[in-house]
């Protein structure tokens, strides 16, 4: 009978120190036959003995330990009373019951949570029927309100590969700070393909989601005022705009965790983490043996040596390689977003299952070579695409006027915000609500990264855009047998600027890359060609003989 603890201060008794560690490690199962569940007056005599016979052989003790011991009797003791005040009120034996109350008034405080446990199933709500399908719960701390970045389009064609398999997607958002200094999201139709969902932290009304913590509503009003400062040449100290942290990778807080464990054990057949970041949850989803999913969107570990190479550094949290394949294990399987990275991965943890999901578009209906001198960049404001701009900006655009002077190039996307000092020749968009013009009026698209990692996104939109492409062999990673020659290829300044006066000029072969390059979307980047390898791997999950097995590796 309570060995666990006997063990333990017997070894505190001979001098050992005990070392509390905050993590989950195992699923702890409580049973009808349990002591945890069910504690007899038998088994509190046989620890009363047992704790006496300890404490007879122990008289030296230091005055704290001492306490504890004391302390620890006390509590057996008033568990005892208990025990016989609760045998006393069914025997209806009401004298003996308020003799036992009035000699122990802790044991009899003690009533008070059976009491508060009739109530609660008294007026419980009846339980809903159980699901007529299987449930997914994604795990996410990333802005997911629509398609309006890479990030979130992958991780909804991954949501909609999922339940087009069969399960219903439950999204799960356990950190606030995913809001920034943004304290309203508006979801966008596309949210409708998860089933529910859950943000701590925020309340929801209609598609709106309102954050609860008033300090966002100041910092988007700081935001606000320091943008409006920067426009008139004011640039006061207390209103710098300073780039908010990005949530996915944050610290986990035990608010944040305990969200899980509430939520997620009745969601979770499958359980799909939005970044390894988020694998560190795992142990609080509190089911037994659920396929559980990692979305790796990056091989985060790779970038740092890139930028140091420019003299840059990245947007997003740092990872070493033992770092990011120490979280990627937290998982069965890993979800890569392109071959060299699932190689990657695969070889590292070998009894890993690593897949390739590639993100998938939808081809225009034809080709669109553009109107000449129309040049188009689109990204957010993301390390990569901060610094491919402002490279081509500063190192190849001059190169391009000399040869074509009515040049114009376009620039959509929040990456706007963070490049300033533009010449005439460069009209900064923004945030725009539809890319398809820009994309059919632009002769060239531009991707001239030089660091990163996963698959650049908006890349691959503009090949399903029909779009004659300009990019680095950076742009290119992990897709370049697939992209075949769709796109012209150029990494030093001169050969960029070559490639992109070429497609000016000549509006044939403009609209014949255009058109290599549809071909390349419809063949390579199709829904079925991007999501089957998952499809399959839920569908083997979902199996009644696959049920509480693990996965062939």
């Amino acid at each position: 009978i309570a060995e666990d603890f006997d063990l333990i201060l017997r070894l505190l008794c001979a001098g050992a120190r005990f070392r509390v560690y905050p993590d989950v490690h195992y699923l702890y199962r409580k049973h009808s036959a349990s002591i945890s569940h069910v504690l007899k007056g038998s088994d509190i005599e046989k620890m009363k003995l047992s704790h006496t016979a300890l404490a007879a052989r122990v008289s030296d003790l230091p005055a704290p330990l001492r306490q504890a011991f004391d302390r620890r009797y006390a509590s057996l003791q008033t568990a005892a009373a208990f025990d016989d005040l609760v045998g006393a009120l069914k025997q209806r034996s009401l004298s003996k019951a308020v003799g036992i109350a009035l000699k122990n008034p802790a044991a009899a405080s003690l009533l008070k949570l059976p009491v508060q446990s009739r109530i609660e199933r008294l007026f419980a709500a009846k339980p809903k029927s159980a699901p007529t399908r299987p449930s997914c719960c994604l795990i996410s701390r990333q802005r997911i309100v629509g398609p309006t970045n890479g990030s979130s389009t992958y991780v909804l064609a991954i949501a909609r590969a999922i339940r087009e398999s069969g399960m219903d997607v439950h999204l799960l958002q356990p950190s606030p700070s995913l809001f920034g200094r943004q304290p309203v999201l508006v979801l966008q139709p596309d949210m409708q393909v998860f089933s529910s969902i859950r943000m701590r932290g925020a309340v929801a009304i209609g598609r709106y989601r309102i954050v609860l913590n008033p300090a966002v509503f100041l910092a988007a009003a700081r935001t606000i005022l320091g943008r409006v400062a920067e426009r008139v040449g004011w640039k006061p100290a207390l209103l710098q705009v300073q780039p908010a942290p990005y949530a996915i990778g944050g610290a986990w807080t035990n608010e944040d965790l305990l969200y899980v464990a509430q939520h997620a054990p009745r969601l979770s057949d499958l359980v799909v983490f939005d970044y390894a970041f988020q694998t560190v949850a795992s142990p609080y989803v509190l089911r037994d043996r659920p396929l559980r999913l990692t979305i790796m969107h990056d091989l985060f570990s790779s970038r740092d040596s890139q930028f140091a190479a420019l003299g840059a550094s990245d947007s997003v949290h740092a990872l070493s390689a033992a770092q990011e394949m120490r979280l990627l294990s937290g998982a069965d399987v890993t979800l890569a977003i392109q071959k060299e990275e699932a190689a990657h991965v695969a070889e590292r943890l070998p009894h890993q299952r690593v897949l390739t999901a590639m993100m998938p578009v939808t081809p225009v209906a034809a080709a669109q070579p553009g109107e000449a001198d129309s040049l188009l960049f689109v990204g957010s404001n993301a390390a990569p695409n901060v610094d491919g701009l402002r490279w081509f900006i500063d190192e190849v655009l001059q190169k391009v006027l000399e040869r074509r002077p009515q040049a114009r190039l376009l620039v959509a996307g929040s990456v706007a915000r963070d490049v300033h000092d533009v010449p005439p020749a460069v009209q900064m968009l923004g945030i725009v609500p539809d890319l398809a013009p820009l994309y059919a009026q632009a002769a060239v698209v531009l991707s001239p990264l030089r660091a990163g990692s996963g698959l650049k996104i908006k890349l691959v939109e503009a090949l399903a855009q029909g779009k004659a492409i300009v990019a680095t062999s950076t742009t290119l990673q992990g897709i370049s047998e697939e992209t075949g020659d769709a796109v012209r290829v150029a990494d030093k300044a001169e050969a960029f600027a070559e490639a992109v006066v070429r497609l000016l000029e000549d509006a044939s072969q403009r609209r014949a890359l255009a058109e290599a390059a549809l071909a390349a979307a419809a063949t390579h980047f199709s829904f079925e060609a991007c999501m089957g390898a998952l499809q399959a791997t839920v569908t083997e999950a979902l199996a009644p003989t696959a049920r509480g097995k693990p996965l062939d590796r």
